[in-house]
């Protein structure tokens, strides 16, 4: 054991001459810590022999405190080195996620528009990271292939609302911030472009919808309480958080008249979970009577909060999408085709289409309301979707694709 004891001595001066002189320990907290009586300030180091060497510590402790708590570290560290432990007393070389995002937006070069993308996917990155409540990366080296697979998840079925082509060459910018911070030679780092091949092919495709077979084989082996969670996602085109958050008090009937009743999904910010909608306004969706129904019936019964979709203990459900997944490989299907943003894409799609097509033929500007979109953008791609179907139906030419030469 006379290799594994640290000492804590405590510069003192003497005479004009500084001496280093043993520190005899007071007893401690059961915790190891100082009484409040017994803690001091001064000049305090540790040393230790390694063989019959002595060694210090480079650095000196200003309380009695702090070197008590470093010579803990270094005796534990001494007694369990046979096991290849890592010395806690050491400095960690590893760099915060934030300085290294720091740094690398600072040096990283290329155009304009390639700086741009780069920082605003990273910061986008870290602000997710530092919001996660659970399974948070401190450090770069602990970024893994599947917490970037999360965040891939978060890209396409959270706020962002990202088709899968653009959440995949942002884990491919992401994995190149990675690199370089390590210094890992080209086509390391925890993912691989051709992990997300088949999502990047993706890019120049209309937008994807689940079909009707899918949606038949889908639902035929679901259980109840699973079919009316993607029923919900399928007939009001809600983005996940917004389904989590969803309380009793947001399914609103109100009868305005005789055969006229008015059936809405109320969306708006909980506070009280910390939830904002995108655009932090509130808005009512519609939805048919049956699946009303459906969801009176939840309400109805005993829950442990008033989370209409929560877990067993009353807390928003995070793993819908590994539900989604469970669901679509017990039907046989591969589970990366479907995700919960799909869902979305196919109630918008089903409001553009016409009724001769099973839609409710909404205009444009009504479905960007009831998605809660700003702008046109995403719904324009959905229309052109709805077109061309219709053109096809038609038998009639897609101007679109016609060119003209002279």
């Amino acid at each position: 054991m006379a290799n594994k004891t640290v000492n804590i001595y405590e510069r003192v001066k003497v005479d004009g001459k500084w001496r280093d002189w043993p520190v005899e320990v007071p007893k401690l907290k059961p915790d190891g810590k100082l009484y409040l009586k017994d803690g001091r300030d001064g000049k305090f180091m540790i040393s230790w022999y390694e063989g019959r060497k002595k060694v210090r510590y480079a650095q000196t402790f200003k309380t009695l405190s702090e070197a008590l708590r470093v010579r803990a570290d270094k005796e534990w560290y001494l007694q369990n080195l046979h096991r290849g432990v890592q010395d806690p007393t050491l400095p960690d070389p590893r760099v915060p996620i934030p300085t290294a995002i720091n740094a690398y937006l600072d040096e990283i070069t290329g155009s304009k528009a390639t700086k741009k993308a780069h920082r605003h996917d990273l910061r986008e990155f870290e602000a997710w990271n530092a919001g996660l409540e659970q399974r948070k990366k401190k450090y770069v080296e602990e970024i893994d292939k599947a917490h970037m697979r999360r965040f891939f998840e978060y890209l396409v079925d959270d706020e962002p609302e990202n088709c899968p082509f653009t959440a995949a060459w942002k884990l491919l910018r992401l994995n190149k911030f990675i690199r370089t911070v390590l210094h890992l030679d080209p086509g390391k780092g925890p993912i691989k472009k051709s992990d997300y091949k088949r999502e990047l092919k993706r890019g120049e495709d209309p937008p994807e919808i689940y079909t009707r077979d899918e949606l038949k084989v889908l639902f035929g082996i679901t259980t109840p309480e699973e079919a009316v969670l993607f029923e919900t996602f399928l007939k009001a085109g809600l983005r996940k958080q917004e389904l989590m958050f969803l309380e009793d008090d947001d399914l609103i009937v109100e009868t305005l008249g005789p055969g006229l009743v008015r059936r809405d999904i109320r969306v708006q910010s909980k506070p009280h979970w910390g939830f904002v909608t995108k655009n932090g306004k509130k808005r009512l969706v519609p939805i048919p009577a049956d699946l009303m129904n459906k969801l009176l019936a939840l309400r109805a019964k005993v829950r442990p909060s008033k989370l209409l979709f929560g877990t067993s203990s009353g807390k928003p459900d995070y793993h819908i999408l590994d539900t989604l997944h469970a669901i679509a490989k017990r039907a046989g299907f591969d589970p990366s085709n479907f995700w919960l943003h799909k869902f979305r894409s196919t109630c918008a799609t089903n409001w553009l289409r016409s009724p001769k097509f099973g839609g409710k033929g909404y205009d444009i500007a009504i479905v960007r309301e009831l998605l809660g979109h700003d702008d046109y953008k995403s719904i324009e791609a959905y229309l052109a979707y709805v077109r061309r179907e219709e053109l096809i139906e038609a038998d009639e030419p897609d101007v679109d694709a016609i060119t003209v030469d002279g």
